[in-house]
């Protein structure tokens, strides 16, 4: 489509990091109230879908949180990366600030 219908180059690239999906679970729990949710399981029981009710029964770990944490940095600063290579091709008129960032001056 952009190569068609605007004559713009387009070029595939990897994102830089292997599937995260792993961790979002962890993110998930990380970022949840698991004493209430598993206090709402206790309750519902088998109203809740199977795998809500194994994810609120798996034992974290403070390592799984923090690997966890570890990827969801290393993804956002793969994609604050690629995202000003972008932008640097879409437009060559990036604040100074931004210039400056990445050594163009």
């Amino acid at each position: 489509m952009f190569e068609q219908d605007l004559g713009c180059i387009v070029e595939e690239a990897h994102p830089g990091w292997e599937d995260p999906a792993d961790a979002f679970a962890a993110i998930i729990a990380m970022e949840s109230d698991l004493v209430g949710m598993r206090a709402m399981a206790d309750k519902l029981g088998n109203q809740m879908t199977p795998y809500l009710r194994d994810f609120l029964s798996k034992p974290w770990t403070a390592e799984e949180f923090t690997n966890a944490n570890m990827i969801r940095k290393a993804v956002c600063n793969l994609k604050a990366s690629a995202a000003f290579e972008t932008a640097a091709l879409w437009s060559d008129r990036l604040p100074p600030v931004l210039k400056c960032i990445h050594g163009d001056y």
